[in-house]
């Protein structure tokens, strides 16, 4: 601590000590820098909730669209427009459990896959506006998906759904750092 310092976190103190020891150099950074990244960062992982979130509603559109017609008649009628050929295998997959979906199964689908958009939008609006509720609403609901994603694996693992899991423990490792960040700039006196 530089000479003369009374308070343990006062911004003067901290400059006179880094002024004598060269070594730490680094904590003198411009501080602008660092709340453009953060606030890149946020916006990106903002901007990637909303996308999810309109993939929801189309989904939710989709499976209502579907609830008043011959399911398995709309299958068929997609496989010949799609020309189903061997390569389409994930295609054809897709199609078959579409065509055994009940209408109940499909009003389900739309619920579901509607209010995880409202969430999403909740999230992706929070983050981009940097409100804090937003940053720990994700990081609770990002977290509480790993053990899906884990059981996902363990059943039948391919590279997308570790993709997908490493993507969601970088953005909660992320939002915790920014978190602590907060709470630590939250404490120090004025």
């Amino acid at each position: 601590m530089a000479a003369g310092c009374n308070r343990r976190y006062s911004l003067g103190c901290v400059l006179a000590a880094v002024d004598t020891d060269q070594s730490t150099i680094h904590v003198n950074a411009d501080p602008n820098k660092k709340q453009s990244h953060q606030h890149a960062m946020l916006r990106a992982i903002a901007a990637f909730k909303l996308v999810k979130a309109v993939l929801m509603v189309l989904v939710a559109l989709a499976a209502h669209a579907l609830i008043s017609q011959d399911v398995a008649q709309w299958v068929r009628d997609m496989e010949g427009a799609l020309q189903m050929r061997a390569h389409s295998h994930y295609i054809r997959l897709l199609l078959i459990k579409l065509g055994a979906l009940q209408p109940h199964s499909l009003e389900a689908i739309s619920a579901v896959a509607l209010g995880y958009a409202v969430l999403l939008s909740a999230e992706g609006i929070g983050l981009w506006l940097e409100k804090r509720w937003a940053e720990y609403l994700t990081t609770v609901i990002t977290i509480s998906l790993v053990p899906l994603e884990l059981y996902e694996i363990w059943h039948h693992a391919t590279p997308a759904k570790f993709i997908v899991l490493a993507l969601n423990l970088a953005v909660v490792a992320y939002l915790i750092a920014v978190l602590r960040r907060g709470r630590a700039a939250s404490r120090v006196p004025k």
